[in-house]
């Protein structure tokens, strides 16, 4: 292909057009230039504005100007604003090419797909239009101003392209996700109010944001908002949900250790904020006299809040506890969700226990302590204690017994720490629900002796420490349902017992219909199975075992009778320096007894 000619070709056509319009081919600059057409005047008004001109106003060079009648050119138009119309569209809109400023409050607008060329657009208010279609918003990047009140918006996602924005109200609508937001660097202004949004981590960013109201999110915590408020520095005035404005805050931050007389503040606070814990078990309420104490395990340490004079009167309390990322909460419902701790004195006490989840503190001297129904837990602390699942008879006397016909269904929990003292437990339970006993850190498996103390189980750590669990050998309903040692799991209490096995504290002991591990003294012991599979370890001393039943005479000497008899293979285990043992069986089926 000859390029060259080509181009020559179109050379000499420009340079022919270029002298005719010089007015000719030779002598040149002899005639004068041919007068221009003027640009067109646009007057007509765009189709959706017909009809609608006196409800409607332009804006021209800064000054309003009435539609009715209008003569003026449409390409000076800068504003529009229509109040009280419905529009179905926005036909011809495009013919308003300076348009800068367009608002349509409540005009009926479902859809603003007509904008898609009104590239020039710097505000608009579309709000109070129940709009569906919003695609065509996010072609409009000179915007700065933008009105989306009440338009029923719940996916705000083709915002996050209008990087030019400085004020934007999404007010009254349904958007629960802010992340599209988190882009708008230029924003100073933004409304989100009365939507359903419950975080607010996104707009961190936003370092040029001054003013932000997030009222009327129902799912949106104080916490959230401070957080949000630390991220931006403190520098953003921000709108608060009502309770939010007198919240108190306890945080990682916080004074370790702070009192509030809420009746004497000049603004009574109606909410307490707990922040930078991981959930509920990381807080803590106690009563002591009249005063209540909180206490949080935050990420920066323990720190407690005590509100003085809580139980005196209401003045003196906050209506609402909020546990960051868990919940809000009325005193009820967090005393129901973690208990309250009650603290005893120091001297001897009797508390005989709620109806509510009670966590008691015994404190100092012998004290007599009892659950009440829920699900208490109970740290007898120092002195011999006697404590109870659910209720207590304090006789005249001092004395305490435990009714065996009443109880609750809740799990108790009973906290013993070292040095606690000599406690007893009294305990009954006819359903799966049993309680649980607590051994703390300092205490293992170990450190602990079984003891048979007549139909008594004792847990001795030392003469001056032990927990007895009333009548465990009478009965079942007597029994704990777990152990647990520091954070290990919890093990069913009998299997713990009967696997770890148990002296006596008497010569004599005698098994129940369960299957046991019944272990003797270094003493001369008399040990009776009874029912079940039991294994038999007489231990030092000369020992008498029977595999089923002994009678025992009144000269300590024994007899077999030999007509009674179970169908279990017992077994005897017999070690060197045992002593001389004698075992007396009788078994006329065929499961034997073992001797190991």
């Amino acid at each position: 292909m000859d390029t060259s000619r080509k181009l020559s070709t179109v050379s000499s056509a420009i340079l022919i057009a270029s002298l005719t319009a010089c007015g000719g081919g030779g002598g040149g600059g002899g005639g004068e230039e041919a007068p221009r057409n003027p640009e067109p005047t646009l007057t007509t008004l765009p189709a959706f504005l017909q009809g609608n001109e006196a409800q409607c106003t332009f804006t021209e060079s800064g000054s309003p100007v009435s539609l009715v009648d209008y003569t003026g050119n449409l390409g000076n138009v800068t504003g529009l604003t229509c109040t009280g119309v419905t529009l179905s569209d926005l036909n011809e809109i495009n013919l308003l090419t300076a348009l800068q400023q367009l608002s349509l409050e409540n005009s009926g607008l479902t859809n603003v797909n007509e904008l898609l060329n009104n590239l020039t657009l710097k505000q608009l208010d579309v709000s109070g239009n129940p709009i569906a279609d919003l695609t065509v918003i996010n072609s409009l990047l000179n915007l700065t101003e933008l009105d989306l009140e009440n338009t029923g918006l719940a996916d705000i996602s083709l915002l996050e392209a209008l990087t030019a924005l400085q004020k934007l109200d999404l007010s009254g609508n349904g958007i629960a996700s802010v992340t599209a937001l988190g882009n708008l660097l230029s924003l100073t202004d933004l409304d989100i109010s009365g939507n359903n949004i419950s975080k607010l981590n996104d707009l961190g960013s936003l370092t040029n944001l001054q003013n932000l109201d997030v009222s009327g999110n129902p799912s949106l915590s104080c916490a959230e908002i401070n957080d949000l408020d630390l991220a931006l520095a403190g520098g953003t005035n921000i709108t608060l949900p009502s309770i939010c404005t007198t919240a108190l805050f306890l945080s990682a931050a916080s004074d370790a250790s702070q009192s509030l007389d809420n009746s004497a503040a000049s603004e009574p606070f109606d909410r307490l904020v707990v922040k930078d814990v991981t959930g509920l078990n990381d807080v803590e309420i106690f009563q002591n006299d009249d005063n209540l104490h909180l206490q949080a395990t935050t990420n920066g340490g323990n720190k407690t809040i005590t509100f003085t004079s809580w139980f005196v009167d209401d003045a003196y309390k906050v209506d609402e506890f909020e546990i960051e990322n868990v919940g809000v909460y009325s005193f009820t419902q967090l005393r129901n969700a973690i208990g309250l701790g009650l603290a005893l004195t120091e001297g001897r006490d009797t508390y005989l226990g709620t109806n509510a989840k009670d966590v008691i503190y015994g404190l100092g001297d012998v004290d007599v302590i009892a659950g009440g129904s829920d699900a208490d837990t109970i740290i007898g602390g120092k002195g011999d204690d006697k404590l109870s699942d659910y209720v207590l008879t304090v006789n005249e006397d001092g004395s305490v017994s435990r009714e065996g016909s009443s109880y609750d269904t809740y799990v108790d929990t009973f906290i013993f720490n070292s040095g606690d003292g000599n406690d007893t437990l009294y305990l009954y339970e006819i359903s799966g629900n049993k309680d649980l006993l607590l051994f703390t850190d300092s205490i293992t498996e170990d450190d602990i002796s079984l003891l048979r103390d007549g139909n008594h189980l004792k847990m001795e750590l030392s003469e001056t420490d032990s927990v007895t669990v009333f009548n465990w050998f009478s009965n079942s309903t007597y029994q704990l349902g777990q152990i647990q040692f520091g954070s290990a799991e919890p093990v069913a209490a009998v299997s713990w017992v009967n696997n770890k096995g148990f002296a006596s504290v008497n010569s004599t002991i005698l098994g129940t219909n369960a299957s046991e591990v019944l272990n003797g003294s270094t003493e001369d012991d008399i040990i009776i199975a009874g029912g079940g599979k039991d294994t038999i370890v007489g231990g030092k001393g000369d020992d008498k075992l029977s595999d089923h039943i002994l009678t025992v005479n009144d000269d300590g000497s024994v007899s077999r009778e030999t007509t009674s008899y179970d169908t279990y293979v017992d077994t005897f285990i017999f070690n060197s320096g045992d002593g001389n043992d004698t075992l007396y069986l009788y078994e006329i089926s065929g499961n034997k007894d073992l001797l190991l």
